[in-house]
C-alpha cells in the first residue's frame, strides 16, 4: 500500500474501550452501554458533512467504518477502509474491503456530470460535429482518451469497459 494509505493503529487499551462499549448489531455500530450522552442501542458517533461517522475513544480519534471493520474481521484497519457500493452508511461485512488511495480514488462515484456518465463529457459546440460525446479515464496516474461517440450511453459504455480492465474490483461506474 502507498505510504499515504496506512492507517495509524490505536493503542491496546482504545481497542478494549471500542470492545467493551460498542458492538454491531446486524445494521451498524451501536453503544452497548449507557454512559453519559451515549446511549444504548443508538449508533455510534457523529455524522460529518460527507456522510460519515466520526468519534473518539481515549483521545484517538477513529471513524465508523474503521469500528465497525474491527468489529467484523478482529483486527484495525491497516489501510484506508472502502465502501464497495460508495454508501459512506452501509458498514456491512461484505461491504467493507482495504484500498490504498488509489483504490479508493478509483472507487468513487461521479458527482456532477451533465451527461449522466462517469468519464463522459459533451465535446464544445464548436467541435460537435458526428460525435459530440468523449470518453476518458484516469489509470496509473494518467489520462487516457478512450475516444469521441455519437452518444453518451456508448461513451459511457466505452468507460465501464475500461474501467474494468484498469481498475478491477474497484471499478465504479
Amino acid at each position: 500500500m502507498a505510504p499515504s494509505s496506512i492507517v495509524k493503529q490505536p493503542p491496546a487499551e482504545v481497542l478494549a474501550a471500542i470492545l467493551a462499549k460498542m458492538e454491531w448489531d446486524g445494521r451498524e455500530v451501536v453503544w452497548k452501554v449507557t454512559q453519559g450522552r451515549c446511549i444504548a442501542g443508538k449508533p455510534v458517533g457523529t455524522l460529518e458533512p460527507l456522510g460519515y461517522r466520526k468519534g473518539e475513544t481515549l483521545g484517538f480519534r477513529w471513524r465508523v467504518h474503521q469500528v465497525a471493520f474491527f468489529l467484523h474481521f478482529g483486527r484495525w484497519p491497516e489501510a484506508i477502509v472502502d465502501h464497495k457500493d460508495g454508501d459512506t452508511t452501509n458498514n456491512r461485512e461484505d461491504n467493507l474491503r482495504e484500498a490504498d488511495d488509489y483504490g479508493n480514488a478509483r472507487n468513487a462515484r461521479s458527482y456532477s456530470n451533465s451527461t449522466g456518465f462517469k468519464g463522459v463529457s459533451r465535446l464544445s459546440e464548436k467541435r460537435k460535429l458526428k460525435r459530440p460525446f468523449k470518453a476518458e479515464i484516469m489509470a496509473d496516474g494518467k489520462r487516457h482518451s478512450l475516444g469521441c461517440f455519437e452518444t453518451a450511453e456508448l461513451a459511457g459504455a466505452a468507460y465501464r469497459e475500461a474501467a474494468k480492465k484498469h481498475h478491477g474490483e474497484f471499478a465504479a461506474f
